[in-house]
């Protein structure tokens, strides 16, 4: 894993210890993990949108915000809006 990568892993880790720490169901936040993550291998066109770096920060939680708010929970939503910030939501860099 490089740098940036590197980087974006250690804080989703430390924003999902966060959320686990914090209000978040476990049983509800790892099935909501779960279902993002399945809709991003479906999805590959969500996927890229998400982990665009040409992408305004803004517009990538923007876009995880839009699609999230309501159907998943508020850690839940928290959590994947910050890994699109970072931008962790990518494939794993080799």
């Amino acid at each position: 894993m490089r740098g940036a990568s590197r980087a974006s892993f250690i804080m989703a880790r430390e924003q999902l210890t966060a959320a686990l720490e914090g209000r978040a169901d476990p049983a509800v936040l790892g099935e909501e993990l779960f279902a993002v993550t399945h809709l991003l291998d479906q999805e590959p066109g969500v996927r890229r949108a998400l982990t665009d770096a040409t992408s305004p920060t803004a517009a990538r939680s923007g876009l995880a915000r839009q699609l999230l708010d309501g159907r998943v929970s508020g850690p839940t939503l928290d959590l994947v809006t910050g890994m699109a910030d970072s931008r962790a939501l990518g494939p794993p860099m080799r």
